[in-house]
């Protein structure tokens, strides 16, 4: 699945690209790779936003400080000034 930024950077998965899916478990499809010899000239890797949609605060990856591993979600940093964490 592209459940994450790291996921993402791993199969190296543009926008745009053509992939390869397949069924895994029960029903979450899991994406097996790029088809690179369909990927459009001058794709971009899919860039994260870093900062919320909604009040404009930087979204981060917070890390772990045991063990030194960025989080899997970004989140905002606005707090409760932000109306999507109120």
């Amino acid at each position: 699945t592209l459940h994450n930024e790291d996921e993402i950077a791993r199969l190296d998965v543009r926008v745009g690209d053509t992939v390869t899916v397949q069924r895994a478990g029960d029903v979450i499809p899991q994406i097996l790779g790029v088809d690179l010899e369909k990927r459009p000239a001058g794709a971009e890797p899919y860039r994260f936003p870093t900062t919320c949609p909604v009040c404009g605060s930087h979204a981060i990856r917070e890390v772990n400080p045991a063990t030194g591993e960025a989080d899997v979600a970004r989140r905002c940093q606005g707090g409760l000034t932000c109306s999507a964490q109120a």
